[in-house]
């Protein structure tokens, strides 16, 4: 649950008043009804964090800005149509990240996995196998739950 700085502002309040966490638990749920109680752990950090900063504000976001700007991702697009290349060297080349030009170009790093290819002799087996087992679980030999099975 969010809390706006001013209900913050007032739990650390009433827990310095109080000095009990149960009791500022009790006190700003008649406070702010429909909100919820604060958790005691909850308490405790908002707490510990105005014991260090003085404030209950949240600390700024220290993200790096973004690297995708309008020209960077038209140089990657344009480089990558000119010649196709290996992102690890596109990415040497536009002197930006590998996961840049993956979400530029939106690629995902993937393995090729090679599966067999189905034979018309498979489809008569598929059918006997369900057949097999629809007889068994109306047997009541094998839960309808109880078996998993992915294609």
């Amino acid at each position: 649950m969010t809390y706006s700085v001013a209900e913050r502002v007032a739990t650390v309040e009433v827990y310095i008043n109080t000095g009990s966490i149960k009791e500022s638990r009790e006190i700003l749920g008649s406070k702010f009804p429909g909100k919820g109680l604060p958790a005691k752990r909850a308490i405790q950090a908002l707490v510990k964090k105005w014991s260090a900063t003085g404030s209950v504000a949240n600390a700024p976001n220290r993200r790096p800005p973004s690297f995708r700007t309008p020209e960077v991702t038209d140089d990657i697009r344009r480089r990558i149509t000119q010649s196709p290349k290996i992102i690890r060297k596109l990415s040497q080349q536009a002197q930006v990240s590998r996961t840049t030009c993956r979400r530029v170009l939106d690629l995902k790093p993937y393995r090729v996995t090679v599966v067999q290819q189905l034979q018309e002799a498979d489809v008569v087996k598929r059918v006997n196998y369900c057949m097999w087992l629809l007889k068994i679980t109306s047997a009541g030999l094998l839960g309808p739950f109880q078996y998993i099975m992915s294609d």
